[in-house]
């Protein structure tokens, strides 16, 4: 790595000199160059006039004959620090972040200094991998703040803007994250740096709005990004693009396209050894092998993602599994075995706090006990509406609203008018939300 000279380099100069000689930005001030000014010089925000810059480095009584030995000294500092940051980072993918914690609080980088957005922007993904979210998002939104202000193109406000909205993902809150990743998706700059970012966004972003169950527009963005999937270079995030592809197939009743797109990525996950991903990808194939009556099939597939276990971070990914072999056991008449699968996805969502996989449990849990249990099937039902309609999982609240006034049809006249209702206004709510965002996405292409 060798970094360029650029014309903000002045200014950083001007920056330490200043701050090694005491000074403040007003005892620099005259009435040639106000604070704002200096401020903006030693930030590199452009334009800089260079006349000025020169003025105020000859202020300092800087010789004009040394600026090329400071210049060289400045690149070789901003080069070992960008060494630094490099490792720094790379030790975070191996799971460092005590570490790298560390070694951040101990450099000293103001924050007018052009690698100031990486710093915090590593401080912010090291506070995520100590659980320490409310600090992690401060650090974000200074590495936005600060590039930004920088007009930098490493794409770093980009980037902050994504891990924010994995943030919220991990909060439940849904809507926030996709907010987010949209802001990081508008951010980016597509002559810059971190090119890999933009991939990575809508990634996210298409995963934000399956376990919304927003088909359309997960379907859209899939195809927007399925062109340019030979660009991809990191084998996981096209792994997820290959899962998300097949269950949109699946989710639209086209099962063979399902099934052929998953065993495509399957085989490229296989590849990699990625354990999530062959979980995933073999679920959708035993999903849709159950639609097209190839039942003994589909449960090898199932079997074939539950080997999966222990060989991922977390079991957030067996969730699925075990809601749609409960599916493949309830068409084979075999409750007790679907009951037992739903039993264990329940267990796994709550551990993971997986809100819309465990309000999906919920309604096929009650699903499952309509027939012979209605009081405990309207238990489930409730809490799955309930749940849903906080979280802002407005199909999820819809669907259960709609088994409720099933359980309260030609039984409690009240309580399915009430029901009815509800599913109305969830409804009205739902097209008010697309509508603005249909408004939001028009603007965003303009």
């Amino acid at each position: 790595m060798q970094a360029q000279l650029e014309p903000n380099e002045m200014g950083e100069i001007i920056r330490k000199v200043r701050k090694q000689k005491g000074y403040r930005l007003e005892d620099l001030a005259d009435g040639n160059v106000s604070p704002a000014t200096i401020s903006n010089i030693e930030r590199g925000v452009p334009p800089i006039n260079q006349t000025e810059a020169l003025y105020l480095l000859d202020k300092l009584g800087i010789p004009t004959e040394q600026i090329p030995h400071l210049l060289l000294d400045e690149q070789q500092q901003l080069v070992k620090l960008e060494r630094t940051l490099l490792v720094l980072e790379s030790k975070l993918e191996v799971g460092k972040a005590r570490e790298v914690l560390h070694r951040l609080e101990s450099l000293k980088i103001d924050d007018s200094h052009r690698l100031a957005p990486l710093l915090y922007y590593l401080r912010g993904k090291s506070w995520i991998g100590v659980n320490r979210l409310d600090q992690a998002e401060r650090c974000f939104n200074m590495a936005i703040r600060l590039s930004a202000q920088q007009g930098s193109t490493s794409n770093l406000e980009s980037a902050s803007f994504g891990e924010l909205g994995l943030l919220y993902y991990r909060k439940n809150d849904l809507e926030a994250a996709i907010q987010y990743t949209d802001s990081g998706i508008d951010a980016f700059d597509s002559k810059g740096k971190r090119q890999h970012v933009w991939y990575i966004l809508h990634m996210n972003k298409g995963l934000f709005l399956e376990r919304m169950n927003r088909i359309g527009p997960c379907i859209q963005l899939v195809e927007e990004v399925w062109e340019f999937k030979e660009r991809i270079a990191d084998s996981y995030v096209l792994s997820v693009f290959y899962w998300l592809r097949s269950e949109m197939y699946y989710r639209t009743g086209m099962y063979e396209e399902a099934i052929d797109t998953a065993s495509e990525g399957l085989d490229l996950a296989r590849r990699g050894k990625l354990y999530r991903l062959i979980c995933a990808l073999s679920t959708v194939i035993g999903s849709s092998l159950i639609r097209i009556q190839q039942l003994d099939s589909a449960e090898e597939f199932f079997q074939l993602a539950l080997t999966c276990k222990g060989k991922m971070e977390d079991d957030r990914s067996l969730t699925n599994v075990y809601i749609r072999l409960a599916l493949l056991y309830k068409k084979q008449h075999k409750p007790l075995k679907a009951t037992q699968c739903l039993t264990e996805a329940i267990r796994i969502a709550e551990t993971c706090q997986d809100v819309p996989r465990l309000v999906r449990s919920w309604i096929l849990m009650g699903s499952l006990l309509q027939q012979h249990n209605r009081e405990a099937a309207i238990g489930y039902f409730e809490k799955a509406a309930d749940t849903a309609q906080e979280y802002g999982l407005a199909k999820q609240a819809h669907e259960a609203t709609v088994k409720l006034a099933q359980c309260w049809y030609k039984q409690n006249e009240q309580q399915f008018q009430k029901y009815i209702k509800r599913m109305y206004e969830i409804q009205a709510a739902e097209i008010d939300r697309e509508e603005k965002d249909w408004v939001e996405e028009m603007g965003r292409k303009e």
